[in-house]
């Protein structure tokens, strides 16, 4: 089990790390529209911020 939480854990922090370093196109801001969350964050909202919520 604990193999298993280890490789979810890395998994995650190497698509964040590969996004960040993904170039991204400049979007204009809009003060009326709410941002928009990205895939790995509401990921990490899903499964790991209701325990881990420090």
């Amino acid at each position: 089990v604990r193999q298993g939480a280890y490789a979810v854990v890395l998994t995650i922090i190497a698509v964040g790390f590969a996004s960040s370093l993904s170039p991204q196109a400049a979007q204009p801001l809009s003060g009326s529209a709410p941002a928009a969350v990205s895939p790995q964050r509401a990921l990490l909202d899903e499964y790991c911020v209701t325990c881990h919520n420090g």
